[in-house]
């Protein structure tokens, strides 16, 4: 319908082509053109994006419109197997608990343009993964994954798929955030005389080496051969933990407003209200 609005559908080439600005209507036609081309986009926008447009169009349209996205993210799942060249980030965020680690892993997702899906149950951590730019694995363990699925997941380089209970993930994203409440150098720690493992594998995958305290953030961009920050670190106010410190709003007192709204109704209505239920029983 878009395209028959400007003449660019395929039996209308003969035609005038008219350019999208020159469309006079009472919506947003550029803005809806651009929307319509969302379906398929993987560059762009994620499958978790498109689901959310698909999810907004007319009822009549939805079921068509999700089956050919399906197959579309299927299809773009196998083609990225046969060419697993990735560039992506890994940042490890440590901190105790209620120090903001989550807040401000999602805080840097949205700065740099990325959707994020963040983790759900250890048994399963990547189940309801949809194609996210940015994955936050939150409050990760070195037992979340093997090994050896550790090396996979945050190879910066290579692409390859991940376990999942039901079928293995292909990752999609440009962007991995784990958080942790114990620090990286506890990690694997019943690897550290396995001469047959070399954890400095996994700490080359480390971009960013991130400490949260209650007041600050320190950055690191550089961790040492046992997992631990290495140099001088870029210092940043804590201003999530700043917020969650602040009182919060007292709740209400049912009790109370429930006495005022009482103290209101005449006496002769309760009277009245209570034999009423008497008489009922």
């Amino acid at each position: 319908m878009l395209q028959y609005l400007t003449h660019s559908n395929e039996s209308q080439k003969n035609k005038y082509q008219y350019s999208p600005s020159e469309v006079i209507a009472n919506f947003d036609f550029e803005e809806e053109i651009k929307r319509s081309k969302i379906l398929g986009n993987f560059k762009e926008y994620s499958y978790a994006q498109q689901l959310e447009y698909v999810d907004s169009l007319p009822v009549a349209e939805k079921v068509t419109a999700f089956n050919k996205l399906k197959k579309l993210w299927e299809l773009r799942c196998e083609v990225l197997m046969l060419n697993p060249e990735r560039d992506i980030e890994v940042m490890f965020i440590y901190g105790k608990s209620g120090t903001g680690k989550t807040t401000n892993a999602k805080q840097f997702a949205r700065s740099r343009g990325f959707d994020f899906y963040v983790s759900s149950s250890s048994n399963d951590p990547l189940q309801d993964y949809r194609g996210q730019k940015c994955i936050i694995l939150d409050d990760a363990r070195d037992s979340t994954f093997e090994f050896e699925d550790w090396l996979k997941l945050t190879d910066n380089n290579t692409a390859s798929s991940v376990k999942s209970k039901y079928y293995n993930k292909v990752l999609m994203c440009n962007l991995i955030i784990i958080t942790s409440s114990v620090p990286l150098s506890f990690w694997f720690r019943y690897m550290l005389y396995n001469k047959s493992e070399d954890l400095k594998q996994f700490y080359r995958r480390i971009s960013a080496y991130v400490e949260i305290t209650d007041s600050d953030v320190s950055v690191y961009e550089s961790i040492d051969s046992r997992g631990r920050p290495s140099g001088f670190p870029k210092m940043y106010h804590n201003r999530v933990a700043e917020l969650k410190a602040q009182p919060k709003k007292k709740k209400t007192d049912f009790g109370k407003a429930f006495g005022a709204i009482c103290d209101e109704i005449p006496i002769e209505q309760v009277i009245e209200f209570f034999n009423s239920c008497a008489n009922k029983k």
